[in-house]
């Protein structure tokens, strides 16, 4: 493959309404200005095929890698934008997935089985090329760093690999295992690699070394998928019972397997996150409709009481995160709700938007499109968004899931990634100057 192109870009002034700024919005349900809608039309709901394509810029270069005047920016960082893998007109894009830590920023696509960028410049490290995913491909995933090591899996999705993370490592391959053979999946949380059987046996492997720590089964569980957030020492897994009517919610300590707490709770749940109290959110799905979200329940671990939200109204294709004690679902078609202790509700005009992530009283997602949007998890409001950054000359294929950014809280930074097939950074004080 071609050398990646690292651009160095100031994002356009915010564009306003004819009739000037838009005023703070009210805490409870209301539009964004159109300014703020989605920059192109989807043909239906969820569907990004069928988007055209836009014109080359000068000299064939795509217009989203132009660099662009300045507004605002950091006497320390400018945004930056950096392709993975450079690819011949007409082929589709793919929009990568990524992650931060170890003083860097990894990221993967179909025909990368994972890249270094410098969080400064986007300048990349290294990459490790792969066959581009078929269709029998696993969902893509971001890289994950555990053990000292960069996670990432095979095109095919049936081999787990350990990379060399350093920038002199070239991302080597220092351990690989077939994974094909367990239906349950293969997860890294926290500093272990969780397989599950068909049998629904969880063998866990040390991330380090590789050794097997433990494996065992969960009553209540056939084929349990374990996962953290943010407290890596806890690891949770939310599946229904066979009669379809409740939820065997488990709490584990994934160093040794040991079960903290284990509970049947009414419903159809998900787990969505883990509060600053230590409560446990998941939210609550439609019986009929597996796709609608209809509540948020809130199971306090110490006391074992379990207390329904109600949302201002059903949320299709909802994807949730925690913040603090409140929770915030981003539906398909733009509704984003928060229920808890903040209760607000909006609508962003997104047609498809990533799961959102929050940093401190942030909540950012990337649309379709490709920008990057920033809301006030207090109000609700709009406080910015990056311009569109669709794939020029290239199809714009339907992506059935949109990586998620990633906020760098310490570094004051969020990375995204765009249809073009790009990855950008953007300072995080001051979204109205993206």
């Amino acid at each position: 493959p071609s050398r990646a192109e690292t651009t160095h870009v100031r994002a356009p002034a915010p564009v306003e309404s004819p009739a000037g700024p838009a005023r703070p919005a009210r805490p409870r349900s209301r539009r964004w200005p159109l300014w703020a809608a989605l920059a192109l039309v989807v043909a239906g709901a969820g569907t990004f095929a069928g988007v055209r394509a836009l014109s080359g810029g000068e000299d064939g270069q795509d217009p989203a890698l132009q660099t662009h005047p300045s507004r605002a920016g950091q006497a320390d960082f400018h945004p930056w934008r950096t392709t993975l893998l450079q690819r011949p007109k007409g082929y589709a894009a793919e929009m990568p997935y990524c992650t931060s830590g170890s003083g860097a920023v990894f990221c993967g696509q179909p025909g990368v089985l994972a890249a270094r960028l410098d969080p400064d410049s986007g300048h990349v490290a290294w990459r490790r090329t792969g066959a581009s995913a078929g269709k029998d491909a696993s969902s893509p995933t971001a890289p994950v760093l555990s053990g000292g090591q960069l996670y990432v899996f095979s095109a095919d999705g049936k081999r787990l690999m350990a990379l060399d993370p350093s920038a002199d490592g070239k991302g080597a391959t220092r351990w690989s295992k077939d994974v094909s053979g367990y239906e349950g999946g293969a997860r890294v949380v926290g500093d272990r690699v969780l397989l599950t059987a068909g049998n629904g046996t969880v063998t866990a492997l040390d991330s380090a070394s590789h050794r097997q720590r433990w494996h065992k089964r969960f009553p209540g569980h056939t084929l349990p998928a374990f996962a953290t957030f943010g407290d890596a020492g806890t690891a949770y897994a939310a599946e229904g019972t066979a009669d379809g009517t409740g939820t065997q919610v488990t709490a584990i300590d994934p160093a040794d397997g040991s079960v903290r707490w284990s509970r049947r709770l009414p419903g159809v749940l998900t787990v969505a996150g883990t509060g600053a109290s230590g409560a446990l959110y998941l939210t609550a799905g439609d019986p009929e409709l597996s796709y609608r979200t209809t509540a948020v329940v809130r199971y306090d671990p110490a006391t074992g009481h379990s207390r329904r939200l109600p949302l201002a109204a059903p949320l299709n294709q909802a994807a949730a995160v925690v913040g603090g004690e409140t929770v915030y679902l981003l539906a398909e078609g733009g509704a984003l709700q928060a229920v808890g202790e903040r209760k607000w509700s909006t609508e962003t005009s997104v047609s498809r938007g990533s799961a959102p992530v929050v940093s401190g009283d942030r909540l950012y997602f990337s649309a379709a499109d490709g920008r990057l949007i920033a809301v006030d998890t207090r109000s609700g409001g709009l406080l910015g968004q990056t311009p569109p950054q669709l794939a020029a000359g290239r199809r714009n294929g339907f992506l059935q899931m949109l990586p998620a950014p990633r906020a760098d809280g310490p570094r004051g930074r969020i990375y995204a990634a765009a249809p073009n097939g790009t990855v950008f950074a953007a300072a995080t004080e001051d979204p109205a100057g993206w």
